[in-house]
């Protein structure tokens, strides 16, 4: 004869559309209050009338304040889940007595369902949820035996959200029909007849809107949804950390890492940028990177690259064409300008230089575009070699070019 509502819960899918405009935080409808009022015809005409006072649940409303469409803001219904104070019914009729007892009564939806709430005063949405679109799991113990079945309600769906006191109401009624029978024969039955019934479920509560950093102040009105700050004092967003500092062998060497930026009050995404130069100078090197998040905010950390430089010069001789004995000589350094010599001669880099015999034997004669003669030891061979800054290379820092 009781029945009450249950179900599985399943998140609604928002339209991509409308998904860009809120994160489907749900609102958790808590400290509810309520009856449950069941009225039932029995043979007799001693009828029931009883109220059951609501015991404890939940309700969840996603996204927490709604998506604002045409006509008001779609909701999705995706928990209802109430339970019912026990009771217990007992009833006499033409010499037969029967006695009852409902415990573990609950109320709750076997899906999820979305709606449009509409605005009927500032922040004020009346619920109107059609009855061919909600189920009802409706479960009790009777008589210590498990009774449930699905079923849709009479009426449609009513209530209210309040998204400006946060209160909650809803309203559903459940119709049914029961067939006594007693005093049964083969000739017929004392009591055999149908009788109507009715169950009224009204439920109120609290919206609870989405904490997220759990500081007490709902993310509708913190002014730092993810970072606790329970005073609203300014909370500084977003923030980036640099990486270590790092000490690299070359002023060309770009492996100083990378910084971690974030959004630490809206979660939004952070662009990251550093000023590092395509060469570091030799030494200490100061890097700043720059978080910069959704809504324009930025904010800046330091790394310290310092260059030992450890980087070899580097020389090259380039034949020219047609081959014969004239060849290109540049020189580069990581570190600053390279110099280029021939022997006690400094050569310009990119200097084209030309070999000559002399006759004599173990010699040649070099000239530049200079038309400056450089007389060399070391017949058909030119030892060229590069300088970083000026000073002479030695050991590992001295390349040589044979030509």
């Amino acid at each position: 004869m009781l029945v009450v509502m249950s179900g599985v819960l399943c998140a609604i899918l928002l339209p991509a559309a409308t998904a860009r405009a809120a994160d489907g935080t749900p609102a958790l409808v808590t400290n509810l209050t309520g009856l449950l009022h069941i009225v039932q015809d029995v043979p007799c005409d001693d009828d029931v009338d009883t109220i059951s006072p609501v015991t404890g649940g939940r309700i969840e409303l996603t996204p927490a304040e709604g998506l604002t469409v045409g006509g008001g803001k779609l909701f999705g219904l995706t928990r209802v889940n109430v339970s019912f104070q026990s009771f217990s019914i007992s009833r006499s009729c033409r010499g037969f007595d029967e006695r009852r007892d409902y415990s573990a009564l609950s109320v709750q939806l076997g899906g999820a369902v979305a709606f449009t709430a509409v605005e009927s005063s500032p922040n004020v949405f009346a619920i109107r949820i059609p009855k061919d679109r909600v189920w009802i799991y409706e479960a009790a113990i009777i008589d210590g035996e498990p009774e449930e079945k699905y079923q849709k309600p009479s009426q449609d769906v009513t209530g209210t959200i309040d998204l400006a006191t946060g209160a909650f109401s809803m309203h559903v009624v459940i119709t049914h029909t029961i067939h006594f029978k007693a005093g049964c024969t083969i000739v017929g039955c004392i009591i055999d007849e149908q009788d109507n019934g009715a169950i009224t479920a009204d439920v109120s509560g609290r919206i609870a809107f989405p904490d997220a950093d759990d500081d007490g102040v709902p993310d509708r009105d913190d002014n730092c949804r993810f970072t606790a700050n329970a005073d609203q004092s300014l909370v500084r967003t977003p923030r980036v950390d640099a990486p270590a500092d790092v000490t690299l062998p070359s002023c060309l060497d770009r492996t100083i890492g990378w910084a971690v930026g974030s959004d630490i009050c809206d979660g939004g995404p952070v662009s990251i940028k550093n000023d590092a130069p395509p060469r570091f100078r030799q030494g200490p090197n100061t890097v700043t990177w720059t978080a910069t998040d959704a809504k324009g905010r930025t904010a800046t950390d330091t790394q310290l690259v310092t260059v030992i430089d450890k980087a070899p010069p580097a020389a090259a001789c380039t034949p020219t064409r047609p081959l014969g004995t004239s060849f290109v000589v540049t020189g580069s350094a990581a570190c600053g300008e390279s110099v280029l010599t021939l022997g006690s001669y400094f050569i310009k880099n990119g200097e084209q230089i030309k070999i000559e015999e002399t006759g004599q034997p173990g010699r040649a004669r070099a000239s530049s575009s200079r038309r400056t003669d450089l007389a060399i030891r070391r017949r058909r061979s030119v030892d060229i070699r590069t300088e970083k800054g000026g000073a002479p290379c030695r050991g590992s820092q001295t390349r040589s070019a044979r030509c």
